[in-house]
């Protein structure tokens, strides 16, 4: 007798950290000409990031400057990267992806930068629940973490069962995505979690489909917690 599991997946994160000398010359950018720019991004956001004299969300030009447009470029072979790796059966022995046995079905795809901005949070900022729109029938999106904080890094991880209970404010800054409308209690009836807490560490990139719903929870306390954000238009090849 033979017995197989067809476990379904709901949706992929990609995660990477670009380690602190990338991550330094991004923030570097940024105080030298993201933030003397000025260029507000918050009329199309919907960040409540106004608490402080500084807070701000601003426009990371990706066409019209070497290091956005040197930046931009790799966002797109990543989400080539991710788009090959959703459109693969990926093999796994329990520790890991060990294997990706192609289909045959893929698709090849011409990615295509819509827009980067920064977020500069500090103490009573958030991020309501959201998702972003995309111009192509496939949209993806990606944060990276670029200042985190003491009182949110001095955190531990919120994980898929974060316990909101008891005031500990555990997930105080961190990132929410909610794919669902499962409770803690659907976990023991088998029913899988469909929300994560991500918290946020300096040089942490994720990527993530544009429809998912996420949002940032307010923290409290001393400096900034900076993000960078982009949105990529996923075009067929050819367009």
């Amino acid at each position: 007798m033979e017995i197989s599991f067809n476990t379904k997946t709901a949706l992929s994160l990609m995660s990477c950290n670009f380690g602190l000398e990338i991550t330094k010359e991004l923030n570097d950018h940024i105080e030298s000409v993201v933030i003397p720019k000025n260029i507000d991004a918050s009329g199309s956001l919907v960040g409540q990031i106004n608490r402080n004299e500084n807070s701000s969300q601003l426009i990371f030009p990706h066409d019209d400057d070497d290091v956005g447009e040197e930046f931009s470029g790799y966002l797109c072979r990543l989400a080539n990267q991710y788009m090959e790796y959703v459109e693969s059966d990926a093999v796994t022995d329990g520790s890991g992806m060990v294997n990706k046995s192609v289909t045959g079905n893929e698709k090849t795809y011409n990615p295509k930068i819509k827009s980067m901005w920064v977020n500069r949070s500090y103490e009573g900022d958030y991020n309501p629940e959201h998702d972003h729109p995309s111009d192509a029938d496939v949209g993806l999106s990606c944060i990276m973490y670029l200042t985190v904080p003491m009182g949110i890094s001095a955190g531990s991880d919120g994980g898929h069962g974060a316990s909101l209970t008891g005031a500990t404010g555990l997930v105080d800054g961190y990132t929410r995505f909610s794919w669902g409308h499962n409770s803690t209690t659907d976990m023991k009836k088998l029913k899988p979690s469909t929300q994560q807490y991500i918290k946020p560490e300096v040089g942490q990139f994720i990527m993530f489909p544009s429809w998912l719903h996420h949002s940032v929870l307010p923290f409290f306390g001393e400096g900034e917690r900076r993000s960078f954000s982009a949105n990529i238009n996923m075009y067929p090849a050819g367009e």
